[in-house]
């Protein structure tokens, strides 16, 4: 029993550390063209800052493609670029109501200071409820609303209400002043839908549902959990002592905006949602950023140039991403052109559509670095609440930023544990699709390397250290028995490593990249030192950030990433 969990802990930690290589990966750098383009700089009025809470929809890590343009793609870095705000995005993939509870009422954590942000921002906008619903058990409430059994939904309903009234609450307590705003959730099903397995179809057949009625029953789950919003809207709304009314919070329907594309275009609808079946694609975040950004100037809220910044932005892309289109000069013109954020959109996807796109060196920008090399010894690794420092090279750790802007991170396992893990492979050997996280990775693969087959780990691998100067140092990618077990893999789907010769004697991960150092402050006025990695583009943050500390007891750097759990610390290395 010791033996299996040494090996799935140390497969816990190559999905974490995995994680972080594709977190890494996910951040954009500053392109050549973006001097270069007539960029009027959008801008309120008065500058406003907007947080983004929720699950995995704002979050926008599954879904834009690729994912180094998650900024440009994912809804939350479209309008806030285009409206000249200060944005943060706090979404947490997976999140339910009752995290999204807990999570308003943390006090600040070094530089993601979420207390902070949520008592200073102007506008708060939430994505949440899909996954009270979708998290465990969906396909039987499927079933069940076939045969219009709400059992399951009311009492789901009922907890999801509270939920948010704890979190509105919560939120009101901080900030009285802020506009929020929640989106309603869309219908990602079609007749080929992840969400609905093999067995739930034997079942629907039972009951005379077919493929082609699925986008119709999975209707009732989300309205179900739309009526939440609805509801909560009708039974909260007063009346000020002017007559007017006063909600709780302001309502977007992304819905029926995703629903109008299925309608008209089927085809065009197809391509909104990612291959997991659930999350928006590039241009399905596209289209919630339009009902967004129509709230945001229905409430005066908008910038008034925002419609030329969002051209920019697409035109922007177009040149870094497709700079061999042969009809990029006409794509361009049919952008500049477009009288609406919708056009735009159309001209963007239509004119690229089919095309890979090219991945280029791009320079960092210059930014504020350690005026000495740091060097960071790794004193706590944890995950998914599973304590993996023991299973890392302590000693041969690092983390090191370097005066001239350079990072390196490498973890090294430990040489006991590999060999331990080996021993174990060699007996049972290991189903890695028994690992949920692990199980859905290759559904990202596309986005993280432009080209990529859903299961061609070696080019993955490839495309990442050529790319972005992320690898696993010691897996050799010639290796007879690693190749033998990516070929099945690619075959079956069933990645089973069962041969202890694909792995070498020694294993580490190993990113390389750029940093750049910013204050920020809570709301208190406290002053914390931040360390993004890679490059900031526009005026977001990086995904993958380290608070920095300096006091009379010594120098120590903290991650955490609130999606897979993690938190990690160094302490400097003396000497």
């Amino acid at each position: 029993m010791k033996r299996k969990f040494y090996i799935l802990s140390l497969l816990l930690l190559c999905a974490l550390l995995a994680s972080l290589l594709f977190a890494c990966a996910a951040i954009e750098t500053t392109d050549t063209e973006k001097q270069k383009e007539d960029s009027v700089p959008a801008a309120a009025e008065e500058k406003k800052t907007i947080l983004f809470l929720g699950d995995s929809i704002g979050e926008g890590l599954a879904g834009p493609d690729p994912l180094t343009e998650r900024e440009n793609y994912a809804y939350y870095g479209i309008i806030g670029n285009i409206n000249g705000y200060d944005f943060y995005d706090r979404a947490v993939t997976g999140y339910t109501t009752a995290d999204l509870a807990a999570f308003v009422k943390r006090e600040d954590d070094g530089i993601n200071r979420v207390r902070s942000l949520i008592s200073t921002a102007d506008i708060i906008h939430i994505s949440i409820i899909g996954n009270d619903f979708l998290n465990s058990n969906h396909a039987q409430m499927m079933i069940d609303l076939a045969d219009d059994v709400y059992d399951r939904v009311v009492s789901r309903q009922t907890v999801a209400k509270a939920n948010l009234e704890d979190t509105l609450t919560t939120i009101r307590s901080y900030n009285k002043d802020a506009v929020i705003i929640l989106q309603t959730l869309y219908n990602p099903t079609g007749e080929e839908s992840l969400l609905i397995g093999s067995a739930a179809q034997r079942q629907l057949a039972r009951r005379g549902i077919e493929p082609d009625g699925y986008h119709a029953l999975m209707d009732k789950m989300v309205h179900a959990i739309n009526d939440i919003l609805y509801d909560y809207l009708d039974e909260h709304t007063t009346v000020d002592d002017d007559g007017n009314s006063v909600a709780p919070f302001e309502l977007v329907d992304v819905y029926s905006a995703f629903e109008k594309v299925y309608e008209e275009d089927n085809e065009r609808w197809q391509t909104l949602i990612c291959s997991d079946d659930i999350h928006p694609r590039s241009e399905g975040h596209a289209i919630i950023a339009e009902c967004i950004q129509a709230k945001l100037e229905e409430l005066g809220l908008a910038a008034k140039n925002a419609l030329h910044a969002y051209k920019n932005l697409k035109v922007r892309q177009l040149n870094r991403l497709y700079p061999d289109l042969e009809s990029k000069s006409i794509v361009r013109n049919n952008i500049m052109r477009a009288t609406s954020y919708a056009e735009v959109r159309k001209a963007y996807f239509d004119g690229k559509k089919g095309v890979i796109p090219h991945y280029a060196e791009m320079p960092t920008r210059d930014g504020k670095h350690f005026a000495e090399d740091k060097t960071f010894e790794l004193s706590l690794l944890r995950a998914f609440d599973t304590d993996l420092t023991s299973y890392v090279d302590l000693h041969a750790s690092e983390m090191t930023f370097k005066a001239n802007g350079e990072f390196l991170l490498y973890l090294p396992i430990k040489e006991l544990i590999l060999q331990l893990a080996k021993v174990y492979i060699g007996r049972e050997g290991v189903n890695v699709g028994d690992f949920y996280y692990l199980d859905y990775a290759p559904l990202y693969f596309s986005q993280i390397a432009p080209g990529c087959a859903d299961r061609d780990v070696i080019t993955l691998l490839n495309a990442l250290k050529d790319l972005y100067g992320l690898e696993i140092v010691g897996l050799e990618l010639d290796n007879p028995a690693l190749i033998a077990i990516l070929e099945r893999f690619r075959e079956t789907g069933d990645l089973i490593i069962d041969d202890a010769e694909a792995i070498g004697d020694t294993l580490a991960f190993k990113s390389t990249g750029t940093y750049v150092l910013d204050t920020v402050y809570g709301a208190d006025g406290t002053e914390y030192t931040a360390v993004y990695l890679n490059d900031l583009v526009g005026t977001g943050e990086s995904f993958m950030r380290f608070t920095y500390h300096s006091d009379d007891s010594g120098e120590w750097v903290r991650l955490t990433v609130d999606v897979i759990q993690l938190e990690a610390e160094g302490d400097i290395r003396e000497g």
